[in-house]
């Protein structure tokens, strides 16, 4: 099981331990089983949140957290689910940044164009202080234009 889990083939794992180690072994198996691929994957997902792919980590991170719901240690399936709220918050930040940092671009040569990102981010980003960043230089702008 543990060969599958590590080769990247976490579905196989599962499936040894749902026909295999399940029917026939004890809880403890069993639950050192679910253990040891949430643990596994645990370490494929740091290693990807590592090389900087974020975004890759976060199915990776959700299938981890399902498959925790069949070992009965609450604390490994509420570290999983923070570290996805973190990994989540930091792609969020991530493309505030990068598409404010474009409307900072456009201010200059393509306002409406710096409005149109500023608009988009005001009413999508989730965090309280990147929106008010975004709308003080959105009020910025509109009111540049109306002069």
């Amino acid at each position: 099981m543990l060969s599958y889990a590590r080769a990247g083939r976490r579905d196989e794992a599962q499936r040894v331990i749902e026909t295999a180690i399940a029917p026939r072994g004890t809880p403890a198996d069993v639950r050192r089983a679910w253990e040891a691929l949430v643990k596994e994957g645990r370490r494929d997902v740091e290693e990807r949140i590592g090389k900087g792919d974020l975004a890759g980590a976060i199915p990776l991170l959700e299938q981890l957290i399902a498959q925790s719901v069949q070992s009965p240690n609450p604390e490994q399936r509420a570290e999983l689910t923070a570290r996805l709220a973190d990994v989540r918050q930091v792609l969020d930040y991530n493309r505030f940044v990068e598409r404010y940092n474009r409307a900072m671009e456009l201010a200059g040569r393509d306002p409406q164009a710096a409005i149109a990102i500023l608009e988009d981010l005001v009413a999508t980003t989730r965090e309280p202080g990147q929106v008010e960043q975004a709308k003080k230089v959105l009020a910025s702008l509109k009111a540049e234009r109306r002069r």
